[in-house]
């Protein structure tokens, strides 16, 4: 996005268009001119803003994740302990995606619709996220907190227990995400105790 206040604020409601229009109609179906009715702009004005289609999916994947961080790392930084931080991490993306089920949506319609190109714009976040869970595990095992095992796999097996609460949540509306988050948070403090 480009510089001034109001160009700011235009990008940032472009890419909250964006998020929107990809939640209700899917990936392949929020062209830019699609986004562009929806706030009553021109194609030519997000062109301005972003490149390209791929430019403007990148902003939305950046502001999912900058969204989904900013509801999680509040409660992380707040524990003492590396098994709180894990806690926290748990409770705090269910919570998420209780909390922001269009940001859940758009997401999933773009991980779905850019799996089979060389368009990958979720793998950056997907990694980085995982490096954090495992140093959150390394500094567990250092400290005596959690047993001996690979942490980049422990983090892989969150991430992916996570991932399979959101299917499960897609599948089942009525699901309740509270419940799977405690039980989340029983499996992988069990998981990983020391002792």
């Amino acid at each position: 996005m480009r510089g001034t206040f109001t160009e700011q604020a235009r990008g940032i409601q472009i890419v909250s268009a964006a998020i929107e229009v990809i939640a209700e109609h899917g990936y392949s179906a929020a062209s830019m001119g699609r986004i562009a009715d929806r706030i009553g702009v021109s194609r030519a004005l997000l062109n301005y803003h972003f490149r390209n289609r791929e430019a403007l999916i990148e902003a939305v994947v950046t502001e999912v994740y900058a969204t989904g961080y900013r509801a999680v790392r509040p409660g992380m930084d707040a524990e003492t302990t590396a098994s709180g931080q894990l806690r926290a991490f748990i409770r705090g993306s269910v919570n998420f995606y209780l909390q922001s089920p269009q940001h859940i949506a758009a997401l999933t319609e773009i991980i779905a619709g850019t799996q089979k190109g060389d368009f990958r714009p979720v793998a950056e976040h997907v990694s980085t996220e995982l490096e954090a869970v495992a140093l959150l595990f390394r500094d567990g095992q250092r400290a005596g907190e959690f047993r001996d095992f690979d942490p980049y796999v422990m983090a892989r097996s969150v991430r992916g227990a996570l991932d399979a609460t959101l299917g499960a949540r897609a599948a089942d509306p009525d699901l309740d995400l509270d419940h799977c988050g405690d039980e989340l948070i029983m499996l992988f403090e069990n998981a990983t105790k020391a002792g």
